[in-house]
């Protein structure tokens, strides 16, 4: 929907994602080969299939980090919706940058991890976010809207479902659901646009409050809510709202 709203108003749409988007006008995917790594997991090579895999992530991180830079030299009006796999495993850096040990990585990769690890990954992955939104301010001649999301918090990504079955069906303390559900949630509201955010605003009034404000439509805003899906049905959820709110 937010695609076909900012056609209307004469923007681009770019996309960096692993997969492309047809409806984008650019897209700059860079995605794994799924047939290769299939292909590598039946073969001599499948030892070293979790390294292999840890260096192309980490090569198509640090070049999407690069190619974002370059968004104001494109002219024109752009909407870029832009997709970092980090700081989510697998852990492929380091604070410093470094790939970490390979027992780290493949630990990761099957959810076995531990927050030390995470927090390695993270403070490499704050760096280099906080120089490419300083870069973007600096090379735009128009102050640009700058919105970072993250899907989902942290936790419970350390825990490993195969000790606890519990974990496959949302069977969550109220701590972990705070951590899984409490999101970074940032906004660069530029030419007073900070007024209409408020402290509570969840993603789902994101593009609502965006597009009011700046395009000056007049969209309701809806309960800002969170849901935990419980068990394998997905139209099974619970409002756990109450549980992880801030006090």
């Amino acid at each position: 929907k937010v695609q076909q709203l900012i056609r209307n108003y004469g923007y681009k749409f770019i996309n960096f994602y692993p997969s492309n988007n047809i409806y984008a006008d650019i897209n700059f995917s860079g995605g794994r080969n799924k047939m290769l790594l299939m292909l590598m997991q039946t073969s001599a090579l499948k030892p070293v299939t979790p390294y292999l895999s840890g260096l192309t992530l980490r090569k198509r991180v640090l070049a999407n980090f690069e190619k974002v830079k370059t968004i104001p030299d494109i002219a024109g009006q752009k909407f870029s919706f832009i997709y970092f796999t980090p700081p989510h495993p697998p852990f492929v850096f380091d604070k410093e940058g470094k790939m970490p040990p390979l027992s780290i990585l493949e630990n990761s990769i099957y959810n076995i991890s531990s927050r030390e690890d995470y927090l390695e990954q993270l403070i490499f992955t704050n760096n280099k976010l906080e120089n490419l939104v300083d870069t973007l301010l600096a090379k735009s001649q128009i102050q640009p809207i700058i919105i970072i999301q993250s899907d989902h918090g942290p936790g419970p990504c350390w825990y490993d479902p195969s000790k606890d079955p519990n974990m496959l069906y949302g069977e969550y303390s109220n701590d972990e659901l705070k951590e899984r559900t409490r999101i970074i949630n940032a906004y660069y509201f530029p030419a007073g646009g900070e007024q209409v955010l408020y402290d509570s605003i969840s993603p789902v009034n994101t593009f609502r409050v965006l597009f009011n404000y700046y395009f000056h439509t007049d969209f309701k805003l809806l309960e800002d809510l969170n849901y935990w899906l419980v068990g394998v049905n997905l139209n099974n959820y619970l409002d756990v709202t109450d549980k992880v709110k801030y006090d």
